[in-house]
């Protein structure tokens, strides 16, 4: 499994300007980043003080601006909100999705996230808008055991090894009688020992 690129800038946020608007698409990369109040754009933090943080997440989706043709497809999503599913924020839509389909919380980048916006819950404080409602649905990504089995290495073909011991020449026949001297006289005057022991082997039949 490849390791999220945390680093990532993320590409075009993904509006969802209206109930019924959704985007499908392959996690790219998912970074953790404080939210950010929408009329004073300073961070946001809980009462205690401690950061409210959002999760960035990178889509590789099938989307194209027909006015832009450096459009790759990448939307950016922001799941933040209340973790409990009966809010269906963001957050918590697609961390139900994801238990769901894993038993676990854990995003993984390949994964194919489909996140919609289905409709407004009940404002909180007078003059805000109401929170949307979502729904998501998580498929994690796969993992093919025969693409991640060793490939069989092909071995050259070993030379053929001779299981017979080595043939050692014989001695050539030596005539009967003859000293050693004799028969270095002979080689040296070509003739063949071992002819001259054949022939006398045959005047002695």
């Amino acid at each position: 499994m490849s390791v999220m690129n945390l680093g990532a800038t993320g590409g075009d946020s993904f509006s969802f300007d209206h109930p019924g608007a959704t985007v499908q698409g392959a996690i790219v990369s998912m970074e953790p980043t404080q939210q950010t109040d929408m009329q004073t754009n300073e961070p946001k933090t809980f009462s205690d003080g401690s950061p409210m943080m959002m999760f960035r997440v990178e889509l590789a989706t099938d989307l194209r601006d027909p006015g832009n043709q450096f459009d790759t497809g990448s939307r950016t999503v922001f799941l933040k909100g209340s973790r409990k599913p009966e809010s269906q924020s963001s957050l918590a839509a697609v961390l139900s999705a994801v238990q769901k389909a894993t038993g676990t919380t854990n995003l993984a980048q390949g994964g194919l996230l489909t996140l919609t916006y289905v409709g407004d819950g009940v404002a909180k404080n007078r003059g805000f808008n109401p929170p949307k409602l979502y729904e998501a649905v998580y498929v994690p990504p796969s993992t093919d055991l025969a693409a991640t089995q060793a490939a069989p290495v092909a071995q050259a073909a070993a030379p053929a090894v001779q299981s017979a011991a080595p043939q050692v020449a014989a001695p050539a026949a030596q005539a009967p009688g003859l000293t050693p001297d004799q028969l270095a006289a002979m080689q040296a005057a070509g003739i063949d020992p071992a002819q001259l022991a054949a022939a006398q082997g045959v005047q002695a039949s």
